[in-house]
């Protein structure tokens, strides 16, 4: 499984992979996680798949020089989930340069969206089973959770173990 994000095309209205288009703007950007959780940066190459670029710590910053049209997503280390670039809440990131062409890093901050509780506590949950090596259906059935969540539960585990082998070997970074 290769990480691929799909866009509606505004012409055909058909879903496309998004992909980094040519560019030769310039823009340099500082990414803050303002979240307790690791957050993957992932740049979306000329072919569509997701690289994940690096990691980021619970309250830290990367920074990375990329260009227009290059797309980036912030997901969940663990779960994959789908984390927001400030300003908009946008799940995909257009880096854009200044409107005057100055050379300087802009700010991207990078939040939590709103979870349920049950959401939660599903994601607290699994990051344990993972962590203890216990994600086997025996052990998901000593857990007396009714049906429907063992299920969730069991749905979130296997998402978790699929984000963990999704990405395509990293290209040379300057490319981006």
């Amino acid at each position: 499984m290769v990480v691929q994000v799909f866009v509606r095309n505004e012409v055909t209205g058909n879903r496309e992979p998004l992909k980094s288009g040519a560019s030769i703007v310039p823009v340099y950007l500082r990414l803050i996680n303002r979240t307790p959780r690791s957050i993957d940066l992932i740049w979306i190459n000329y072919q569509g798949q997701g690289v994940r670029y690096a990691t980021l710590a619970p309250l830290g910053h990367f920074d990375v020089s990329t260009y227009e049209g290059h797309p980036w997503v912030f997901r969940d280390s663990v779960n994959g989930d789908i984390r927001f670039a400030l300003p908009g809440r946008a799940e995909i990131y257009y880096p854009r340069a200044f409107e005057d062409r100055r050379v300087a890093r802009q700010i991207v901050p990078i939040v939590l969206g709103v979870l349920s509780l049950q959401e939660r506590a599903l994601q607290v949950l699994t990051a344990r089973l993972l962590a203890e090596n216990r994600t086997s259906e025996q052990n998901l059935a000593i857990l007396n959770l009714p049906l429907q969540l063992r299920n969730e539960l069991a749905a979130l585990i296997q998402r978790c173990e699929d984000y963990a082998n999704s990405f395509t070997a990293p290209e040379l970074q300057a490319n981006i």
